[in-house]
């Protein structure tokens, strides 16, 4: 699954391409994957590309793999990248509904579940009611595409993209 994501991320290195000048800081160290247990007991593999982290900002693309629930592509802002990506993203919300993205803006900022209370459907308009605290765009492909996973990825990925550029 290593091996997967690595060449995940160099197939996603032109896909996010474009965003390199909106957020430079997020490219100026190179990917990472990571390995862990316990994700709600369970182990893990994570592809942050690219990324930023700090205690005020967050602009990081993740793919998640989580053994036994699937794949996660999740697109995580906080701060200046967060209100951003807000004001585009009437432009886009359709089509990253079709592609059963779901946005999360408070609660427990690293909940990577889909389906917790702090997700909301992009097409229920009831999350824009919400306090913002940060923005999660997060959408889950099963492991029965685990054959022909890396496009179906990088299509969700891309979608992130454009989501800025509209």
């Amino acid at each position: 699954m290593g091996q997967l994501l690595g060449e995940l991320c160099s197939a996603l290195e032109p896909v996010y391409a474009p965003l390199q000048s909106v957020f430079p800081e997020a490219f100026q160290t190179g990917p990472k994957i990571s390995k862990g247990e316990q994700l709600e007991h369970l182990p893990y593999l994570i592809l942050d590309y690219p990324r930023f982290f700090s205690n005020e900002t967050v602009f990081a693309s993740r793919t998640l793999f989580w053994w036994g629930r699937g794949f996660y592509v999740i697109h995580h802002l906080k701060g200046l990248p967060a209100q951003r990506l807000l004001n585009k993203l009437d432009n886009s919300i359709e089509e990253l509904a079709k592609l059963d993205f779901r946005i999360s803006i408070n609660g427990f900022e690293w909940q990577h579940d889909t389906t917790a209370a702090n997700y909301f459907d992009l097409l229920d308009e009831t999350w824009k009611k919400e306090e913002v605290q940060f923005v999660k765009l997060a959408t889950r492909l099963s492991l029965e595409q685990i054959d022909t996973i890396t496009i179906p990825l990088i299509e969700r990925h891309r979608s992130l993209v454009s989501s800025w550029l509209d």
